[in-house]
């Protein structure tokens, strides 16, 4: 079989008696041409081809190719001079192969000659026997220099000649510019190849990192949720929480991910910040409805609160936890007291006013869900908290990009309220 480097010749060697032949060869051949040559002797070529040896169960099984899928390329338009050179290159291919059989019967003859010269003896037959010899080597070298392969071998020298005279400089010229503009195609294709071979890693990269990001998001989330689970918010344990939320910061590699720890952490901050502003309003203060109606606080921290009935007697220390479990309408009237209008008795910054609202709201939903009116209330403020924090920063010079910020906060707090058509609604109240 032959070789397929493309440095050697793709060629079959073949050594026959007289007779006809059939032969084959198995090989995966690329080529746009068959030569037939003979280095003795002489022969006629009936017919060649190639066999296709193909299975269609290959061809359903093969995937589908980056090239199967690329437009058909447009057909490379071979320069003149290629072609020159190519039909130069089998003349003398052909010619080269003449000389070699002339050769060769050239060196037989010589073989002859040397014989002849060893003959010794001056007598008649000796004599009419060099002589007979050298007229038959005559005859040769005659039949030698009368040959198809000489006449061959003159034509192509001729042809080369003929077609090389004059342009040798432009043949090298053209030859050089070929080269220098295949390597410089190879270079572009490799150049191409590479850039390619770069996106499809960078993208492979966006891919992976986005399908990280959704992990460790999740994960985030999944951990708030299990907080909630666990009763810790309940119990208003917000340091237990927050320990127990930071645990995740481990599991994440990502700065998205780590936001969304810090907004998680933000809504347990924000609980936490309702809780203390009405810890630091609540002393002296006079309840006025419900079941603590007339009762004034005592003394309140963050475990408890004590009263002091209408009667002065103190009542038993009341837990926050119950407090917000049991007295609904008694929270709802310090909300509104010391939360919804804390903005406004500039008692609360503007940041502490939204965290004490937004976590007022998560108190509703989450803690005190039980309450049929909650999570209405929650929204309610919810709704405030945008207008009143849209208003506080319309006229800042960098207020819309504060608000912006402080909305990724309230989205992802709470997925399920239209923030658009909250801030389209106090845009339009304007």
């Amino acid at each position: 079989a032959p070789m397929r480097s493309p440095e050697v010749a793709n060629a079959v060697c073949f050594k026959m008696t007289p007779g006809r032949r059939r032969v084959e060869t198995f090989e995966p051949y690329t080529m746009r041409h068959i030569h037939a040559y003979t280095f003795d002797g002489k022969f006629s070529l009936g017919k060649a081809g190639i066999r296709e040896y193909r299975s269609p169960a290959a061809d359903a099984a093969a995937p589908a190719t980056a090239a199967d899928e690329q437009p058909a390329a447009e057909e490379e338009v071979v320069p003149a001079i290629v072609s020159d050179v190519n039909e130069l290159w089998n003349k003398a291919y052909s010619c080269l192969a003449a000389a070699l059989r002339v050769r060769k019967g050239m060196d037989r003859l010589v073989a002859q000659i040397d014989k002849a010269l060893e003959i010794k003896g001056a007598d008649e037959a000796t004599m009419r026997k060099v002589e007979e010899l050298a007229n038959s080597l005559k005859e040769k070298y005659d039949e030698i220099r009368n040959s198809q392969d000489v006449k061959n071998a003159e034509k192509a020298k001729g042809y080369i000649t003929a077609r090389t005279e004059g342009r040798r400089s432009l043949i090298v010229r053209e030859t050089e510019r070929i080269r220098v503009e295949t390597a410089e195609k190879a270079r572009k294709d490799k150049a191409e190849a590479e850039a390619a071979a770069i996106k499809a890693k960078e993208e492979a990269a966006v891919k992976e990192r986005a399908e990280r990001l959704e992990r460790e998001v999740a994960l985030v989330k999944e951990r708030f949720e299990s907080v909630v689970a666990s009763g810790k918010l309940k119990q208003l344990d917000w340091k237990g929480a927050s320990a127990v939320l930071e645990f995740v910061r481990d599991d994440i590699t990502l700065p998205e991910a780590e936001f969304q720890l810090q907004r998680e952490l933000r809504k347990i901050s924000a609980m936490e910040t309702a809780q203390n502003v009405m810890i630091k309003n609540l002393k002296d203060y006079t309840f006025g409805k419900s079941k603590l109606k007339n009762c004034k606080v005592a003394s309140v921290n963050q475990k408890e609160i004590v009263v002091t009935r209408p009667d002065g007697r103190k009542a038993p220390p009341v837990t926050w936890m119950r407090f917000y479990a049991e007295y609904h309408t008694n929270l709802n009237e310090l909300i509104l007291k010391f939360i919804k209008n804390g903005r406004k008795t500039k008692k609360l910054s503007l940041r502490q006013w939204s965290d004490a609202m937004a976590g007022t709201a998560l108190t509703m939903n989450i803690i005190c869900s039980d309450d049929e009116t909650a999570i209405g209330f929650g929204e309610q403020l919810v709704k405030e908290a945008v207008k009143g924090y849209r208003e506080a920063t319309r006229d800042s010079e960098d207020g819309e990009t504060v608000l912006n910020n402080e909305m990724l906060f309230y989205r992802d707090a709470f997925p399920a309220i239209d923030f658009d058509a909250i801030l389209e609604e106090a845009a339009q109240e304007d």
